[in-house]
C-alpha cells in the first residue's frame, strides 16, 4: 500500500506530497526547503518523477536542486509551462525536452 506523505514548506506554507510505493517515490509540488523534502525520503527509495500540479512560483522553488539530486524527469501541464520559470531558467531547460505534457 502506499505511503503519501505531507510536507509543509516555503513562505507561503505549500503543500507538498510524496507518494511512496514498493521503493519508488514520486514529489508532487515541491516548494521551497528541498532538505525537508530530501530529509523525508528513506535513501533506499527510488525518485521516479517530480509532478507539478501547476507552475505557481511557491510550488515549483526547490525543482532544480531536487531534479539535480534525484535525476529524475519533471512533469508540467504544458498549459502551465510558460508561467512556470523565466525562459531562461534551469527548469524551463529541463521542461523543455518533452516533460510538459498535455493537461
Amino acid at each position: 500500500m502506499a505511503e503519501v506523505k505531507q510536507i509543509v514548506v516555503g513562505t507561503y506554507q505549500t503543500n507538498c506530497y510524496i507518494v511512496i510505493d514498493n521503493g519508488h517515490a514520486i514529489i508532487i509540488d515541491p516548494g521551497k526547503k528541498e532538505e525537508r523534502i530530501i530529509a523525508n525520503i528513506p535513501s533506499d527509495i527510488t525518485v521516479d518523477a517530480i509532478c507539478l500540479t501547476h507552475g505557481h512560483f511557491d510550488h515549483i522553488q526547490s525543482v532544480d536542486k531536487l531534479h539535480e539530486y534525484y535525476h529524475c524527469p519533471i512533469y508540467l501541464d504544458t498549459d502551465d509551462e510558460k508561467v512556470s520559470v523565466p525562459p531562461s531558467g534551469p527548469a524551463a531547460r529541463r521542461l523543455r525536452p518533452g516533460h510538459a505534457v498535455p493537461g
